[in-house]
């Protein structure tokens, strides 16, 4: 550990015009727990960590603090650790031992000092920031903060700087467009298993055949074991720090090593902090420190005999065991940590992707090592998506900087038309009760059905833009079902204050498959059901034949069995589900297994009677964010026309059925489909796919008429005309600013 008075005076700048002063500190023991845990609200490991780590030590590493404050009031913390990293420790065979011969030659490019911001052995990366502060404000710390971390890393000799670990949630409060000098790369990920369940054996039931099989085989000999919870481990203290030590030389991934004070006075500094205790006859075989709180407990520490543990399968025991405490506790998260991918992700964990951002100092070693991404990058077990950093950083600034607050039940929204078809201009009515109307019908062939790569980074990008400067909650115009697909960037770019969320899909498809491409207008449910914020997906009103038992196989099926899927036909009872043999079933009324698979059973809305249904669901989800997307083709055919087969639910029960929601509700947006597209759908692909042939394309202005009648009621129902706004009177200025882009 190093000492840092001299460093504190040295390293120390100010923004006069803001009232902002910068400097780095070797702790945090001035700054009071509470002020912490404002600023680091979504850390999943305890704030106290933050001031137990200088303290504790950490081998080859040396720990800082980056403070901000306007006047006295601390607006940003980065936590910052120093040390020497070698990149052939991420290399692997012939390149690895080619990079440790020339790192004698190229100290600095291959066994490079690096100044990381993130909280050091830690899974995830996080900064600390003022929530209630403006744009400009924060604009003008993080300015001082880069800056600051340029003389800091020169001061210190450090030849890269890293912001390590921030994934798809913490990275988003990194203001990535000041980063633009810096490379991204996969980092590691880490994992969590979400427990909505009343008993281990609902849980064991989430899992496929094989996974269960592997747990019973696994924990076979658990004979005599004693499991021990302590937050005093006493005399087992050298034996848990020599475990410890065993599992960091078998590790493949070590950026240093805990000193033994960090065990021996963690449970005492650290609230929730204890010891599971593995042990036979007397002995100890395995500990596990973890973290309790009352949102989720987090796996910190894990070590274990490497011949006696295996033997008696203690990894998946001590699984076990920390699954039924946190369901006897009520705890809902369960914080499994980095590494071993594939066999979390079979035992029920989501993966959350995690991304590095690195910069050498020296502009050509940067370029060498920005053509060593691809070897340098972590590469899980599983594939992932790359974690999505920065952009709720500006969104929610803007939300901050404008004072906008949550809209409440029957709140004013903001009115938007993606026309991506041409289908919404043709609708007079309902254009001049939007607020903005986008024209993107250039890229109307590349967007329809599934999107090419281009045209939809083109398309997130526009609705970015538009939530920057429109953060009001919006009721989005769609245009035809081919471009449903859009809802899941409507939902991927929700403001932060407006998550967690649930939706509710009113369609006629469940559009729920997990088919290739990803992003498609029949399976974009199960992209959406990847975000980590979509606390559910109601689905109401589906009568195709997607829903028949055959087209199981293909589907979220474990999402269905937990209940984070629930599914409500409008009038099918019964599907037959071959050769699936469940243990539970949340999703559905009840099931039944059979010799050839298994039978569910629906709660359809005709048999509980729409409006009685709907007010049922408004008051379940009462107090919770909400998002709508209806799709028309779930109406019968005298409501309006479609591109696809339509559904049986009449336009009144539709109607009852939004004004409960709308009432009972917190609405923080929905989306409205299901038009006649004026134009054919091009490519022999697509039109395969979606089962259009020549002779079956029409389109009249009488479906136009009767689609605009249908939209106007919708629209007055979730939003009605507010006589103190003349509606439509920023249309023509909006678009010509999206065409100016």
């Amino acid at each position: 550990m190093n000492c840092f008075p001299t460093e504190q005076r040295c390293f120390q700048k100010e923004n006069t015009m803001q009232q902002l002063n910068c400097e780095i500190t070797a702790d945090l023991n001035n700054v009071p727990l509470e002020e912490l845990r404002n600023l680091f609200p979504h850390f999943p490991e305890p704030v106290e960590i933050l001031k137990f780590l200088p303290w504790s030590g950490f081998d080859n590493f040396n720990l800082h603090f980056l403070i901000v404050r306007k006047t006295s009031r601390i607006i940003l913390i980065l936590p910052i650790f120093d040390g020497k990293f070698e990149v052939a420790s991420f290399l692997e065979g012939a390149m690895a031992r080619l990079t440790t011969i020339f790192s004698k030659w190229f100290p600095r490019l291959l066994c490079p000092r690096v100044l990381g911001i993130s909280v050091l052995e830690s899974d995830w990366g996080e900064i600390g920031w003022e929530r209630e502060e403006t744009r400009a404000v924060m604009d003008a710390a993080w300015d001082l903060a880069l800056g600051m971390l340029e003389e800091f890393a020169k001061g210190s000799d450090a030849d890269v700087l890293a912001f390590v670990n921030f994934n798809e949630r913490s990275g988003q409060n990194i203001p990535l467009k000041k980063l633009s000098a810096f490379t991204q790369m996969y980092g590691v990920p880490c994992a969590q298993v979400a427990l909505p369940f009343k008993t281990l054996e609902e849980y064991l039931s989430s899992l496929s055949r094989n996974s269960r099989k592997n747990l019973k085989r696994q924990t076979k000999n658990k004979q005599g074991i004693q499991v021990l919870r302590t937050s005093e481990p006493g005399t087992w203290i050298n034996a848990i720090y020599g475990l410890y030590r065993k599992s960091i030389k078998k590790s493949d991934l070590v950026f240093g090593i805990q000193n033994k004070a960090y065990f021996e006075h963690i449970c005492t500094k650290i609230p929730g902090a204890e010891y599971v205790l593995y042990l036979l006859n007397g002995k100890l075989l395995a500990f596990n420190l973890v973290f309790r709180t009352k949102e989720r407990l987090l796996d910190k520490y894990f070590g274990m005999d490497p011949h006696l543990g295996s033997e008696h399968g203690l990894f998946f025991f001590s699984w076990l065991e920390n699954i039924s405490f946190c369901i006897r506790n009520g705890i809902p998260l369960y914080h499994v940590g980095q590494m071993a991918e594939k066999l979390k992700k079979s035992l029920g964990a989501q993966l959350i992707p995690s991304a590095i951002l690195f910069k050498h100092r020296i502009p050509l070693f940067h370029r060498f090592l920005t053509g060593l991404q691809k070897f340098l990058s972590y590469e899980p077990e599983v594939k992932l998506p790359s974690a999505c950093l920065g952009r709720a950083w500006e969104d929610l600034m803007v939300i901050h900087s404008n004072n906008n607050k949550k809209k409440s039940a029957g709140g004013p929204w903001f009115i938007l038309g993606l026309d991506m078809d041409g289908s919404l201009p043709l609708q007079e009515q309902v254009v001049s009760r939007m607020d903005a109307l986008v024209d993107l019908r250039k890229q109307e062939q590349l967007l329809r059905l599934w999107p090419e790569q281009k045209a939809w980074e083109s398309l997130e990008k526009s609705i970015w833009n538009l939530r920057e400067k429109y953060p009001k909650p919006w009721i989005t115009f769609l245009g035809s079902g081919d471009l449903h697909h859009v809802s899941y960037l409507l939902l991927a770019t929700l403001p932060l204050d407006e998550r967690p969320v649930k939706l509710i899909l009113i369609d006629n498809h469940p559009d729920w498959y997990n088919d290739r491409p990803h992003f498609h207008c029949g399976n974009w449910v199960s992209q959406v059901l990847r975000l980590p914020w979509i606390s559910g997906v109601v689905m109401a009103g589906q009568d195709a034949s997607d829903i028949a038992g055959r087209k199981f196989w293909n589907i979220p099926f474990r999402e269905l069995c937990n209940g984070r899927v629930r599914l409500f036909p409008y009038d099918r009872k019964l599907s037959r589900v071959l050769l699936r043999y469940p243990s539970s079933m949340a999703g559905v009324k009840y099931f039944r297994r059979r010799f050839y698979g298994s039978d569910l059973y629906f709660k359809t809305l005709v048999l509980r009677g729409v409006k009685h249904f709907f007010q049922r669901l408004a008051k379940e989800l009462r107090g919770e964010n909400v998002y709508l997307s209806i799709d028309k083709d779930c109406l019968e055919m005298t409501a309006g026309k479609s591109d696809w087969e339509h559904g049986k639910m009449k336009l009144e029960e539709l109607l009852e059925g939004l004004q409960e929601l709308s009432r009972s509700c917190h609405l923080v947006g929905a989306d409205l489909c299901g038009e006649q597209a004026p134009q054919r759908l091009r490519g022999f692909s697509k039109n395969w796919d979606a089962g259009r042939f020549p002779g079956r394309f029409s389109h009249s202005e009488t479906t136009d008429r009767l689609n605009e009648k249908t939209n106007l009621r919708i629209l007055d129902v979730l939003n009605p005309v507010r006589a103190d706004i003349e509606t439509g009177q920023g249309i023509l200025e909006y678009a010509g600013a999206i065409n100016d882009r």
